[in-house]
């Protein structure tokens, strides 16, 4: 009896052994194109937000229906005609440029991270005011840190936050 109970035990052993292997080996993982499409999204939310293309909606289709981004307002936004209202002409952040961008948002050092739902996303940002005299400046940086999920209309943000960074002085960017 106590023969067949170590042979239960040690074949109990091993299936749990199995099934903790085939486990981890099918954790959440991002595909070249899930990668390809990710940047995109980045690239598209940085366009919409400095041209206010479509009205501002192109920016506001970046994220879910109830998508949310944090950017140090006393709340954040949610949901896309909230968002929307961020960046279309006459808009908070309407930069009075008729649609032509005043300043450009430059994602940079883009990390996409696989998640059990979706990915997570980590990217700094250079905020360059391009219409000053004297050629681009500067004028802000941080880290956008992201959950993005893929939906029936491609990856979008889910929550998108901002973190600016101490950044004391603008930087003339001039061609040597």
């Amino acid at each position: 009896m106590r023969r067949k109970m170590t042979g239960l035990l040690v074949v109990i052993a091993l299936a749990l052994v199995a099934f903790l292997v085939q486990d981890a080996s099918t954790a959440a993982t991002l595909t070249a194109e899930d990668h390809a499409e990710i940047n995109q999204l980045y690239a598209r939310y940085s366009y919409g937000v400095d041209t206010q293309a479509d009205d501002g909606w192109l920016y506001a289709r970046t994220f879910t229906e109830d998508g949310e981004f944090d950017y140090g307002a006393p709340q954040p936004a949610r949901g896309r005609a909230e968002l929307r209202e961020l960046a279309r002409p006459g808009g908070s952040w309407d930069q009075g440029a008729g649609g032509q961008p005043r300043s450009w948002h430059v994602p940079t050092n883009i990390l996409i991270e696989p998640t059990a739902d979706g990915a997570r996303g980590t990217a700094y940002l250079l905020l360059v005011n391009g219409a000053e005299a004297g050629g681009p400046v500067i004028t802000g940086r941080g880290v956008y840190t992201d959950e993005i999920v893929k939906t029936s209309e491609g990856w979008l943000f889910r929550k998108r936050a901002y973190h600016p960074e101490d950044f004391p002085t603008d930087l003339r960017l001039t061609a040597q």
